[in-house]
């Protein structure tokens, strides 16, 4: 049971798609590691007022949950319907896309960007982890301890580059860097509900656990 989170890694759509939905809430802790510096230094906030700039990201991680509740349950059901009953796990997916477009608009912007990069966030890596849990089947809990270990990675890692990408680029092309890296990924789940379930059966190992 304990090697059953790392076979997990042998799926390729898991690879993609664990990477593709953190890779925002990854951006959450490099901006943190800037965003109370840019304040301070360039709009000369004091440190209490530059602590509530998180509020910004925290609001949007809100209304994305909101958000994605409310979509990936109207969306599914009414591709439900409209295919007489069978469901596609890639139909969780379409939140995706909003979330990698609007994620490099808040690499641009301080303020109301915070906003946008938490409901990017969320919009993305919700959808995301429903995606994993509904192919996973009996396995889904392997693959939720998997993407743990991915997350624990992304979030260690990421605010560990955000300083020398900003101290080697500056504020500008740093973020131009990590927004052109979230474009990249827009257009996933269009790929996937092309050819997700294709992927998917590309599971080597998998089914032999029972």
């Amino acid at each position: 049971a304990l090697l059953h989170p790392i076979r997990v890694f042998a799926a390729p759509i898991f690879i993609l798609i664990s990477f593709a939905g953190r890779i925002l809430v990854g951006y959450v802790f490099i901006i943190a590691t800037s965003i109370t510096g840019v304040f301070q230094a360039a709009y000369n906030f004091s440190e209490g007022k530059a602590g509530l700039t998180f509020l910004g990201i925290a609001q949007g991680m809100g209304l994305g949950s909101i958000f994605c509740s409310v979509v990936l349950d109207w969306y599914t059901k009414k591709m439900k319907a409209l295919h007489e009953g069978v469901i596609k796990p890639e139909w969780r997916l379409w939140p995706m896309v909003l979330g990698f477009v609007l994620a490099p608009l808040r690499l641009f912007l301080y303020g109301v960007g915070a906003v946008l990069l938490g409901f990017s966030a969320y919009s993305v890596n919700i959808p995301a982890t429903t995606y994993v849990v509904d192919i996973f089947g009996i396995y889904r809990a392997s693959a939720m301890a998997a993407l743990t270990i991915v997350r624990n990675l992304f979030f260690t890692l990421w605010p560990l580059a955000g300083p020398p990408l900003y101290r080697k680029l500056g504020y500008g092309w740093g973020n131009s860097v990590l927004a052109f890296m979230a474009l990249a990924f827009a257009p996933l789940p269009f790929l996937l509900l092309k050819y997700g379930e294709r992927i998917r059966g590309w599971r080597r190992g998998v089914e032999k656990w029972s």
